[in-house]
């Protein structure tokens, strides 16, 4: 393997590795948007007029599980908007990992295409050699 294209090798990696850790960074995200979402409709539900809460009211568990509830919202949107940040810093690394594999793969192109010259060169000179005899 030449120089060139184990250093393409390499870059490849690197740039698949960035994506993948990428990719565990938005699964978080997408988990905990759903946790979100879940909140906002256990939230809705619990804002109905619904005989099955008059219960809950009577006792005052309605304002305790809504305070929980926003305790809960808020943990979430903090663990949301860290997670956010580190996936700009992975974002960064990914674009710089693939600009990496680009300029390596483009170098990789142009030496097989230095060396196919270099082959088409020697084999017109043994050519011409030969017709000299």
């Amino acid at each position: 393997m030449s120089d060139i294209n184990a250093l393409r090798h390499i870059m490849d990696l690197q740039y698949q590795r960035a994506q993948t850790d990428l990719g565990k960074i938005v699964e978080r995200e997408n988990a905990l948007r759903a946790k979100l979402t879940k909140l906002d409709r256990q939230e809705a539900l619990a804002q109905t007029h619904e005989p099955g809460n008059a219960p809950m009211r009577t006792i005052g568990a309605d304002i305790v599980w809504l305070g929980w509830l926003g305790r809960m919202r808020e943990a979430l949107n903090t663990e949301l908007a860290m997670l956010l940040a580190q996936k700009e810093g992975h974002l960064a690394r990914v674009r710089k990992a693939h600009g990496k594999s680009l300029v390596a793969q483009r170098l990789g192109e142009q030496e097989t295409k230095r060396q196919a010259a270099m082959r088409h060169a020697k084999a017109l000179q043994r050519a011409i050699d030969q017709s000299m005899w």
